[in-house]
């Protein structure tokens, strides 16, 4: 059984490999937006730009905002957190770094070093394209009704909100199918085909179209 694991794995990783480089090039060649800044409360917009082989013209990349809430505040008023330092916290919930952006939390989730967390802030912030802005958010955690709808009138270039239910009123809901029968939204980042590397949102969300539009 370990053999035929082992040949299995093998089976997948090869696939997954080529899948993706098809699937990255597809993307790429369909995109046609090359200068937004994308924000999102996870890891999603980090991804999204590694598909696209794009510069990262967002501070918010490989990192967490464990608190939905504050996240949809700083999203609301970009410009003025932007300008607030980063400052590092001790937090004992956390085995990684976890930083202060005025009264906004942020884990950096896959990060060890503050100095190289610093410098790539500082420097990525820089890039913005505040003419060009796309925000995603679902209700995972604390996020509540209200704050979709609170996101939802955010002036920008592009919006989507991730959940499991549908909101027919709000115009920039995407329903991952994979959770609409459960009603309950997962962790959808790490709910991945092992074959193919698509999280769960891809089944719903063509995110190339998206940002075309």
């Amino acid at each position: 059984m370990h053999f035929v694991s082992k040949i299995r794995d093998k089976a997948i990783y090869l696939f997954r490999n080529r899948y993706e480089k098809y699937y990255f090039n597809s993307c790429r060649k369909k995109n046609k937006n090359t200068d937004f800044s994308l924000f999102s409360p996870n890891c999603f917009a980090g991804i999204i730009y590694h598909r696209l082989g794009l510069e990262f013209k967002s501070p918010t990349i490989n990192m967490l905002f464990p608190i939905k809430k504050q996240y949809l505040k700083f999203v609301s008023n970009l410009k003025y957190y932007m300008e607030l330092p980063l400052v590092f916290i001790e937090d004992k919930h956390y085995n990684c770094p976890v930083g202060m952006v005025g009264d906004v939390k942020i884990v950096f989730n896959h990060d060890t070093n503050t100095d190289t967390i610093l410098s790539n802030w500082e420097r990525r912030k820089k890039r913005i394209n505040y003419n060009n802005i796309y925000l995603m958010f679902d209700d995972l955690a604390d996020a509540e009704y209200t704050d979709l709808v609170s996101f939802s009138k955010i002036d920008c270039k592009g919006k989507v909100i991730f959940t499991a239910k549908e909101y027919p009123e709000l115009d920039n809901v995407i329903t991952i199918s994979k959770y609409e029968k459960r009603g309950e939204m997962q962790a959808y980042l790490l709910d991945k085909n092992s074959w193919t590397g698509k999280n769960a949102a891809d089944n719903d969300f063509d995110f190339v179209k998206w940002l075309n539009s």
